[in-house]
């Protein structure tokens, strides 16, 4: 956290949900949706949906809540300013906004739409898909932590066992840390042989949202299936459920977007233009859709560089006081 704002970013969605409704007091006050919460441009990633097409979008859910429907586009601008002032991106602070913006109304008009790489957008599979992870090197991270059977929660075992596919070897059980936000959060990987080569599950624990008015596990995993069945999207079909555990496959060719793997000749702009398209795809399965629309009409052209200019401020500061 200390050594790059971006991972303090990431760190500290608790802190955001705090400070949101102090720093953009207008836009607090925007209709409500259920939300994704922990946007930023790490969170998106591609994954083969039912039909083994190749699919761009978000790829956690663990913050979502019913938010002002323009928190998730300012904690995506924020983050690209962020990214964007550690040279990690090359767009000007105004046309961060403007795709972003644009992306978002584009997926309004059109009533959402799931972003297929093997058809219409075959500029962003370049970027998406530019270095997948090499597969030694996957499993390698895979298996650090060795734990026993003993050791794994009774229902994240079977929500694992449940989905696994058979005929299938005798698992092996890991302890999995990976991301920043989500350290500490309890996370279990199961590997075994199927048909000639290794397989992998992962189980996360759901723990209530901060921005959430309820504190209970159950009442996230509602909001999180929720919000999966009413996105418009082509969904990832090994994404399930389990109680109150996120499980999923893991593979090496599971891609998500970072930063530091894509293209140096890259389109920043298509990029982030996706991601303003994928967060559209969310907000309109809300009953709230007609309302958001009404409102984003009101608003003046500038509101998201403002709004993500006080957050990114505010990030930056936070981040000078923890280091210090």
């Amino acid at each position: 956290m200390t050594a790059r704002p971006g991972d303090f970013l990431r760190a500290t969605y608790y802190r955001w949900a705090t400070l949101f409704p102090i720093h953009c007091t207008e836009a607090a006050r925007a209709p409500t949706v259920l939300a994704l919460g922990d946007v930023h441009i790490e969170n998106f990633g591609t994954w083969q949906d039912a039909e083994g097409r190749l699919v761009f979008g978000a790829n956690d859910f663990d913050e979502v809540a019913r938010l002002p429907w323009t928190n998730d586009l300012i904690r995506l601008a924020t983050s690209a300013r962020v990214a964007r002032a550690t040279g990690d991106l090359r767009l000007r602070n105004a046309d961060i906004a403007a795709v972003i913006l644009e992306g978002y109304r584009e997926s309004l008009e059109l009533g959402g739409e799931p972003q297929l790489l093997d058809e219409r957008r075959l500029d962003l599979r370049r970027i998406a898909t530019h270095r997948l992870a090499d597969p030694a090197d996957f499993w390698a991270r895979a298996t650090r932590f060795r734990i026993d059977r003993a050791q794994v929660p009774p229902d994240a075992r079977r929500a694992i066992e449940a989905v696994f596919p058979k005929p299938r070897t005798q698992l092996q059980w890991f302890r999995r840390v990976s991301g920043v936000g989500s350290l500490g959060r309890p996370r279990v990987l199961a590997i075994g042989r199927w048909r000639g080569g290794r397989a992998a599950r992962e189980a996360k624990a759901i723990i209530p949202s901060p921005a959430a008015s309820h504190g209970s596990r159950t009442a996230q995993a509602k909001a999180i299936t929720e919000l999966l069945r009413i996105a418009v999207r082509s969904p990832d079909p090994f994404i399930s459920i389990k109680g109150t555990w996120v499980v999923r496959r893991l593979t090496p060719d599971t891609s998500r977007i970072r930063l530091a793997d894509l293209p140096s000749d890259r389109d920043d702009g298509t990029l982030l233009k996706a991601m303003g398209f994928e967060l559209a795809n969310f907000h309109l399965g809300s009953r709230t859709a007609g309302a958001l629309k009404s409102d984003l009409k009101k608003l003046e052209s500038k509101w998201l560089l403002r709004a993500s200019s006080a957050m990114h401020d505010q990030v930056l500061a936070d981040w000078e006081e923890w280091r210090a």
